[in-house]
């Protein structure tokens, strides 16, 4: 299994560990924007297949060149590397596939151009959040899609000019 990955390219803010992603064998990261889930995708993709050796992973050694990509189109991308798979996606809905409050991340950005960064952090960081996970998947639905955690505002899913 894919345990962490350490994003250590520049678009990527380091402070707080916000390029840190430890993953379970169903992560599940909802992205800001369709720029932001295909460059992610294709970030994953290189770390763990060897073509991106400027980040930080671990990893058992038979993941190592195993990940590929079955779904990737429009609002969702699917990651398989061996049993674990890693979805992405622009759409909030997608937390429905989450079995565990550990699934379920969120990747946004702020600034623009020379400013601009990419923080990546789970659903657990947020205070309370163990309480709506335990309140159940529509409760986590309703503040995911409300913005409570950031990344989706429901105004805007693929906006490709916001980049």
């Amino acid at each position: 299994m894919v345990n962490t990955i350490q994003f250590n390219a520049t678009r990527f803010n380091t402070k707080d560990d916000n390029n840190l992603l430890e993953l379970t064998d169903n992560t599940i990261i909802l992205c800001a924007n369709i720029n932001i889930m295909i460059s992610l995708a294709d970030e994953i993709l290189n770390t763990i297949n060897g073509k991106a050796e400027y980040n930080d992973y671990w990893c058992d050694e038979s993941d190592i060149g195993k990940a590929t990509s079955p779904i990737r189109f429009g609002l969702l991308t699917l990651i398989n590397v061996n049993n674990q798979k890693i979805t992405l996606s622009i759409e909030p809905s997608i937390i429905y596939k989450a079995k565990s409050i550990d699934d379920i991340w969120f990747i946004d950005y702020i600034g623009k151009d020379l400013t601009y960064k990419e923080s990546i952090y789970p659903m657990t960081i947020f205070k309370g959040s163990k309480d709506v996970w335990d309140s159940g998947l529509d409760e986590v639905y309703k503040m995911v899609a409300g913005g409570r955690y950031g990344c989706y505002d429901g105004r805007v899913w693929n906006d490709t000019k916001s980049m």
